[in-house]
């Protein structure tokens, strides 16, 4: 009976460091993702009230406006970019004619 529980121990202590080593990398992990979250949710806080090319206004409560609108962060920087539809389409066009 003595020697079962050893055995059963002695396995235990073995698999440990394996387990201990993922919990680890589990533990870091979650820490830099809840890192991350924190830094987006303060750049949240600089987010313009209107497009930053053409002032059109931006409604912060509007489902529409947050899944059409465009929203650039540069986190060096601490810059954040908010642009209209309208005006991230001519954006856009304008990039192929720069590239050809």
């Amino acid at each position: 009976m003595k020697a079962g529980l050893v055995q059963q121990a002695a396995k235990i202590i073995m698999s440990n460091p394996t387990n201990k080593i993922k919990r680890q990398k589990q533990v870091e992990a979650r820490k830099d993702a809840e890192k991350n979250l924190g830094k987006q949710i303060n750049m949240f806080d600089r987010l313009p009230d209107k497009c930053d090319v053409c002032s059109k206004p931006f409604d912060k409560k509007s489902k529409e406006m947050a899944q059409t609108w465009v929203v650039v962060v540069k986190n060096e920087q601490k810059l954040v970019r908010l642009f209209c539809p309208e005006c991230i389409n001519k954006v856009k066009e304008q990039l192929p004619n720069e590239e050809a």
